[in-house]
């Protein structure tokens, strides 16, 4: 889908600010005029009452396994339940949905699914209760998911999951999920394929508490997490930032916590990591149910990464306004360069989950994207307040530079603003 109008805008000072927001609005290519940023997603895999916080798998054979919870509302919702659906032809279609489990009056929810093999899948999800208690448990099949083990609590303590578990180069299981409500990053270690679980805590930091957490292993063994922070913040510049843990022993000891660049400039939803032709990339939504991006790191500490270049890889509604609900991107590969990413999109009435085809191939040849000026406006409007900003926008065609008098907080935003019609 054409943009008619898009923008160019350059942050040049404090990232702390703005931070995510350069990688919605920056263009590259002066040559371009028009972009073809996805709006509506290439594929509808489920419309349900209240789907979410999908999860998507590959078999070795090349199979597409999707997992979600269905129910009625965001919060508790006492039919809450798994579902399942695959694909045979690279996510073009999905079979009909079917319920892997559903415990009467228990809010079953936050599922992610891990592929042994073609026939033996690991899930992991969490309970939720009225009283607003969770607990984590896993799940197995060895027949395809025509028939599932007993569900296995991991910590008897209240807990909740996001990720799917890992298989480590030295054969151990190693399951992120996180205590309570964001009070502390945790995961579990099993070395008999499922069968017991030691939990080991992420320690916390100043300014920074644990909540949905995924890790890379990397080529040397070490892991690396990206981590959502749930702590309370006193002002909007400390909002909204990721977090990077590492371990250098398969899991057992981790750093403490420090702040990347990444930033969601409306909230924080969990963030995906992945290997893409042997590099780091990262999938989160950069701002909370407006868009989604891609991001590299050429830092070997995976702390600095090249938000100036990271790839737009859909915009919601292409007018900016936020959807309902949404923002759970996860990620899997197809073929070569391209790459299905399936979140949960609530706008309206239509609930779904849903994918979008991503071509990766732009994002490691620093190339910067268009978005809509609609997009910019309402995310500048939405952080900074600066209505003069928005006036002197609607007033030109033509680069601009903002006038002296516009207070510190003006000047350290944004220095130049490029319309293109």
């Amino acid at each position: 889908m054409y943009l008619p109008l898009c923008c160019r805008v350059f942050f040049l000072c404090s990232m702390g600010v703005v931070g995510g927001l350069n990688g919605v609005c920056e263009a590259h290519d002066d040559t371009l005029r028009k972009t073809d940023v996805k709006t509506t997603p290439d594929v509808v895999i489920y419309r349900g009452s209240y789907p979410g916080w999908p999860w998507v798998a590959k078999t070795p054979m090349g199979r597409l396994l999707c997992v979600w919870r269905e129910g009625t509302v965001h919060e508790y919702s006492p039919d809450g339940r798994l579902m399942l659906s695959s694909s045979d032809n690279g996510g073009t279609t999905w079979t009909m949905a079917k319920t892997i489990l559903d415990v009467p009056h228990v809010d079953d929810r936050n599922v992610a699914l891990l592929c042994l093999s073609d026939t033996e899948y690991l899930v992991t999800f969490n309970s939720f209760m009225q009283d607003q208690v969770s607990r984590v448990w896993v799940m197995q099949t060895d027949d395809g998911g025509k028939s599932w083990s007993i569900p296995q609590m991991i910590l008897n303590e209240d807990a909740r999951t996001r990720a799917a578990a890992v298989r480590l180069t030295n054969g151990d299981l190693v399951l992120q999920y996180y205590r309570g409500a964001g009070e502390e990053a945790l995961l579990a270690i099993s070395t008999d394929r499922g069968c017991r679980w030691t939990t080991r805590a992420i320690p916390n930091a100043p300014g920074f508490m644990g909540d949905e957490w995924d890790f890379l292993e990397l080529a040397d063994r070490s892991i690396v997490g990206i981590l959502r922070n749930a702590a309370p913040t006193a002002n909007s510049e400390s909002r909204g930032w990721f977090y990077k843990t590492a371990s250098r022993d398969h899991g057992r000891t981790w750093t403490q916590p420090t702040r990347t660049d990444l930033r969601d400039v409306r909230s924080t939803s969990p963030a995906q990591l992945f290997l893409h032709q042997g590099k780091p990339v990262v999938l989160y939504s950069n701002a909370r149910k407006v868009s989604v991006v891609m991001a590299t790191t050429d830092d070997p500490e995976l702390v600095r990464w090249n938000v100036d270049q990271q790839q737009l890889c859909y915009i919601y509604l292409s007018d900016g306004v936020p959807i309902n609900d949404g923002s759970y991107p996860v990620s899997v590969p197809l073929f070569e360069d391209r790459r299905l990413v399936v979140d949960y999109v609530h706008d309206g009435d239509s609930r779904t989950i849903s994918g979008y085809i991503v071509d990766m191939s732009d994002l490691f040849k620093g190339r910067k994207w268009f978005c809509p000026l609609s997009v910019v406006k309402r995310l500048l409007l939405e952080k900074t307040k600066i209505s003069w900003l928005m006036r002197l926008i609607d007033s030109t065609s033509e680069s601009v530079r903002l006038p002296s008098g516009g207070g510190a907080q003006s000047q350290d935003l944004i220095r130049e603003v490029v319309l293109v019609n």
